[in-house]
């Protein structure tokens, strides 16, 4: 049977030693690539750290002067530049020593024990009139970063030019342009070919969006075709009077200013006008017997004449119809009462009768249910079979006694039926 043995001590000593030499070797190489790679990491910042630097003067045009000229520290320098956006927060070299700026060469180093090279004085490289000083004073050199790299330029955006042209404020960063009060961003500009989105006034922006014309020297919206301007919006806005003028002339017949109604021309041997867009002629149509959406005037030629029923003598029911001196009359509360004796114009001036022809508002007169008023181009009707004689432009549509029916037949409120 074999005896069991463990090392001895000659071959732990050999072994101890062989690991000994391994680890002298690798901790130095080790150590050097931590260097290394701190170094480079230092580089990098201070390589950005100069070219946001640049940015910084090249943006705010800073020319023949110390970019930092009334910052006081190297910490409120860099924070200058993170208040503008070129860096996120101050850095610092990976390891010993910090960045400091030299303002004679005007660029930032990095120092480690000593701070030779930080400060110094700024020597400009012109005069104020911009001629060249004398060969002695120091014109500026290119900074070298210790990557040998060339620093980026920062070139212009065409868009910072075109935005502050039109009020806005440019973010070099983003890139954007955003546009103070009064003004949107809503309005297009080309330069070298390309389209920008710019500022323009809010009048602008709704005059033009409403199919309005904008006339930047006035500032003045002008308004066309069936469009006129709303003062209290800007804006253009559909005119229903002028589309229903136009219209009414396009079909050879005559605009009523006045009364802002259409006056069709018809030819007939009828003792009285029918003027179609009123709608107490429409109402009175299919009160006779006119069947179908197409309205049949031609019912209204049984209404009788005011000699007529006078000659008669009778009492004449709540919504009969009659004609007298080219106007035609509806009969409305209790009824109307004629015989022989009757004053004709007296007749026609009560309170029991309604010139359809001329549907004006009267003040203080009664009108009743199915009768259409107008008052400032707009049509009521009152809402009960009692009547009122309020004021139909004062009245709540709720609570009120009248129904608002609109200015145009085509769009009437579906409480102001005309049949």
């Amino acid at each position: 049977m074999k005896e069991k043995r463990g090392f001895t001590l000659l071959e732990m000593i050999v072994t101890v030693a062989i690991l000994f030499t391994l680890l002298s070797i690798l901790v130095p190489t080790m150590s050097g690539f931590a260097k290394s790679a701190g170094d480079q990491i230092s580089d990098s910042n201070l390589e950005l750290l100069n070219f946001a630097t640049h940015s910084y003067a090249s943006f705010h045009e800073i020319e023949n002067k110390d970019i930092f000229e009334s910052v006081a520290d190297d910490a409120a320098r860099q924070q200058v530049l993170v208040s503008d956006g070129l860096i996120e927060q101050p850095v610092h070299p990976n390891g010993e020593g910090d960045y400091c700026w030299n303002i004679t060469d005007q660029k930032w180093i990095r120092y480690v024990q000593s701070t030779e090279g930080c400060g110094g004085s700024y020597k400009p490289s012109s005069n104020p009139d911009g001629s060249l000083t004398p060969d002695d004073v120091k014109k500026p050199e290119p900074t070298v970063y210790p990557s040998s790299k060339p620093m980026p330029t920062y070139i212009p955006s065409p868009y910072k030019a075109v935005c502050e042209a039109s009020k806005g404020q440019f973010d070099i960063v983003a890139e954007t342009c955003s546009c103070l009060a009064g003004y949107v961003l809503e309005g297009t500009e080309k330069k070298d070919g390309v389209e920008y989105k710019v500022c323009i006034p809010v009048e602008q922006y709704m005059c033009v969006s409403s199919g309005g014309t904008y006339d930047k020297a006035t500032q003045a919206c002008t308004c066309s075709g069936d469009l006129i301007l709303d003062n209290n919006t800007k804006m253009c806005v559909f005119d229903q009077e002028k589309a229903n003028q136009q219209k009414c002339e396009a079909d050879g017949n005559t605009w009523d200013a006045d009364k802002k109604v259409c006056v069709i021309e018809e030819i007939t041997d009828r003792p009285f006008y029918v003027d179609e867009n009123n709608p107490n002629f429409i109402y009175a149509a299919y009160a006779l017997g006119s069947t179908g959406n197409n309205v049949d005037f031609s019912v209204l030629d049984k209404i009788p004449s005011l000699e007529d029923l006078v000659k008669i003598g009778k009492h004449v029911p709540q919504g009969e119809y009659f004609f007298y001196k080219g106007n035609v009359y509806r009969i409305h509360g209790s009824g109307l009462s004629i015989n022989k004796n009757s004053n004709l114009e007296d007749l026609i001036k009560g309170n029991e009768v309604f010139c359809i022809s001329n549907p004006d508002y009267v003040d203080s007169k009664q009108y009743y249910k199915n009768e259409y008023v107008l008052k400032d181009g707009i049509w009521y009707t009152p809402k009960d079979n009692g009547g009122t004689a309020t004021d139909p432009s004062n009245s709540s549509e709720e609570w009120g006694t009248w129904y608002k029916c609109g200015s145009d037949l085509s769009h009437f409120s579906k409480k102001c039926p005309l049949k």
